[in-house]
């Protein structure tokens, strides 16, 4: 590029340009993790609830059994209820070790009634519309559990069929039929023992943050 008499090699506005994007980047990043926390702050303290911040023991020791094969970030833990039910809401960033997807984002409701380890995990994904047959075979530990209503719009996944039906009941199967007429919809299912993890890659408005509540506190109910 020439300026006046003056040559200006085309790799040095390269540098500056990158340099550019990479800073607005950044500043992206943190005005929109600001801004998410200063909105979880607001909800906890508008709800009477406690805000932890990206550090609690007890919500760690919970959240441990589902932490097997997947790397969670987690920030703006708020603690909704203590002894005995233990609910907790959060932010996330989560990636699976054996896997090249993309980093999921998102927030989620944990609930569990013991801090004792919760076992085999078992997990409900909405069936994919078209290729769910076709997600099925490809990879994962899938289960048939549940009538046919069921088992066509969910995918169960667990390493033990008979955990998976054991933690599947007729109850737990009817509150994730109701997905299609809720208000709230959840991602993911994950359930451990007596501990339920519900997650929402979408950004949640305030009255869905009851529904994610809810949705975690029928399931909890209804397990054995």
């Amino acid at each position: 590029m020439r300026i006046g008499d003056f040559e200006i090699p085309g790799g040095l506005l390269v540098m500056p340009a990158f340099a550019l994007i990479v800073a607005v980047l950044l500043l992206w990043t943190w005005y929109y993790y600001a801004k998410q926390r200063g909105e979880m702050k607001d909800l906890a303290v508008s709800r009477g609830w406690s805000y932890l911040g990206k550090n609690d023991p007890e919500f760690s020791r919970l959240l441990l059994d589902f932490s097997a094969g997947t790397d969670w970030i987690v920030e703006n833990i708020i603690r909704v209820e203590g002894e005995p039910a233990r609910v907790y809401l959060f932010t996330y960033q989560a990636s699976a070790r054996t896997s090249s997807e993309s980093t999921e984002i998102g927030a989620g409701c944990l609930s569990g009634r013991s801090l004792t380890p919760g076992g085999e995990v078992v997990v409900i994904d909405p069936r994919p519309p078209l290729i769910g047959k076709l997600v099925e075979n490809l990879a994962g530990e899938w289960v048939e559990v549940g009538g046919a209503d069921f088992r066509e719009r969910f995918l169960v996944q667990s390493a033990r069929a008979d955990t998976a039906t054991a933690l599947v009941t007729r109850g737990v199967q009817e509150i994730v039929l109701q997905r299609k007429d809720c208000r709230l919809k959840w991602s993911r299912v994950s359930i451990a023992g007596r501990r339920v993890l519900v997650t929402v890659t979408y950004r949640l408005k305030d009255a869905e943050w009851d529904d994610l509540i809810g949705l975690t506190a029928r399931l909890r109910a209804a397990l054995p």
